[in-house]
């Protein structure tokens, strides 16, 4: 008996205020997250096209320059595995040309274009990762600048770190 009391008390003043005030908070809107698919979408969405088009145009050069130098990766890569195999029948120091770059190469220097290759590509994936990022935190705070003006005054003080009746 003596539990329905507290059970009671339990819903007066935890369930039943939070279904009052749920009714009346504006949705949250998740539309920033096409930033993902779309470079630039939440600064073309803020109606900035300035920075919408720089980072359009960040996001998809880093795009390129990644494929781009993956692909020359894996063609020095093959070159390396080659000018191995031929130094078995011929001798080590041996100079071979260079079909992408132009010149000589050893297999050392294979071996290092082609770790260059994967470095400059590690670094272009990063920029990219590095502008979704700045993307997306720019379309979140926008978002959430949205919701608290959207919000009613009484409730706006959840969003806040100003404690309310000390706030006089």
């Amino acid at each position: 008996m003596k539990y329905r009391k507290y059970l009671f008390v339990i819903i007066c003043f935890f369930v039943i205020p939070q279904v009052v005030m749920a009714k009346e908070e504006p949705k949250w809107d998740s539309s920033f997250l096409w930033e993902v698919v779309i470079p630039g979408y939440n600064f073309f969405r803020e109606e900035e096209y300035f920075w919408g088009g720089v980072f359009l145009a960040l996001r998809l050069a880093s795009i390129y320059s990644a494929i781009t130098y993956h692909e020359r990766f894996l063609k020095y890569q093959s070159l390396e595995k080659a000018a191995k195999t031929a130094d078995i029948f011929y001798g080590q120091g041996i100079a071979y040309k260079d079909p992408i770059g132009g010149g000589y190469q050893t297999t050392k220097g294979f071996s290092i274009l082609a770790g260059r290759s994967l470095a400059y590509r590690d670094f272009s994936i990063s920029v990219q990762l590095l502008l979704l990022g700045i993307g997306i935190y720019k379309g979140y705070m926008d978002t959430k600048e949205k919701f608290i003006d959207d919000t009613p005054p009484e409730l706006q003080w959840q969003f806040s770190f100003v404690i309310p009746f000390l706030d006089d």
